[in-house]
């Protein structure tokens, strides 16, 4: 989770002018997974920290 306390929202991340589009494609995905797993896990029962 490199984005992770680096950028608050995706849109923070894609204004980053040190990314590549590449780079931030990347980065952009990988929230999407973490955020889908987290949604699964909660909806499992699982609670992340709060």
């Amino acid at each position: 989770m490199s984005y992770f306390g680096k950028y608050d929202t995706p849109a923070d991340l894609l204004v980053d002018e040190n990314l590549s589009a590449g780079e931030k494609i990347e980065l952009l995905e990988s929230w999407r997974d973490d955020k889908e797993a987290y949604m699964r896990a909660a909806g499992e029962g699982m609670q992340g920290p709060s």
